[in-house]
Order: C-alpha cells, then structure tokens, then sequence
C-alpha cells in the first residue's frame, strides 16, 4: 500500500477513534500494511471493525482480515476447483504465472472472467483462439487439474 492510501486508511481510522497520524506512522503503516491490500478494501475493513469493537484497530489486524476475504473471494469464484488455464500446458512458468494472477485478479475482487483476462494480459498472451468464442463464460478456458 502507497503512503498516499496508508495516510487515506488512517484518516479513515481517526475518524473513529481520534488517533493523531503523523507523517511516520504513514509511513510505518505503508510498510506495514500488505501489498495486496486494496485501498477499497482496508476502508470497508476499518468500518467493519469500528462497527464492533472498540479497540483501536492496526495494521495487523487489517491484514488478517484483508488475507481473509481474499481467500473467501478465491474459493467463492473457483468453486473449490483446481483450474489449469488451457494453451500453457507445455510452458509451466507461463502456467503458473498465469494462476498466480488469475488468484490476485479474484483476491483483489474481480468476477472469475475479468480476473481470468487480466491473467492472460499479465503473461502478454490471449486465451487460445477457440478460446475467445467463449469470452461470456470463462469456464472453457480452464480445465480441472
């Protein structure tokens, strides 16, 4: 997380529990908070907590939460399935790069077939072409492992 979202996330915490946040702890949040972490997330994440606790809330707390929801986004999307996108099977650095975005397209929040387009941009690869009839429905293009 950038200072800039750190500094957004406290103001978001100060407005709840009246901490004074100097350019410091910005920056020891920043470092602190997990890199995965979005800004919309760690908001909903603040205000979910002042909604039940009166505890003053840190940055560990916003990351066990944040790892959390992102496994519960991952599990919801894939249905508990193993999936192996197809047209990689003989590059396996290709193939897990490519799961490894599909897993941080879902953590961040997006459905299974806008995180399965931006795991093909981030290889620099299109799915396979008779893949790309079925861009509506991403389940063609992944196969049980």
């Amino acid at each position: 997380m950038t200072p800039q979202e750190a500094a957004v996330v406290l103001g978001k915490c100060a407005a709840y529990d009246n901490r004074r946040p100097d350019p410091a702890t910005t920056a020891a949040w920043a470092e602190a908070l997990d890199p995965n972490l979005t800004l919309a997330d760690a908001l909903a994440i603040v205000r979910d907590h002042y909604a039940e606790s009166r505890d003053w809330i840190m940055p560990a707390d916003i990351n066990h939460r944040s790892r959390d929801i992102r496994r519960q986004r991952i599990k919801n999307a894939l249905d508990n399935q193993t999936l192996t996108p197809d047209g990689l099977g003989d590059e396996p650095h290709l193939e897990i790069a490519w799961k490894k975005a599909l897993m941080q397209g879902l953590g961040d929040g997006l459905d299974l077939d806008a995180a399965s387009s931006a795991a093909w941009r981030a290889i620099g690869r299109t799915p396979p072409p008779e893949l790309e009839t079925h861009h509506h429905d991403i389940r063609p293009q992944l196969r049980k492992a």
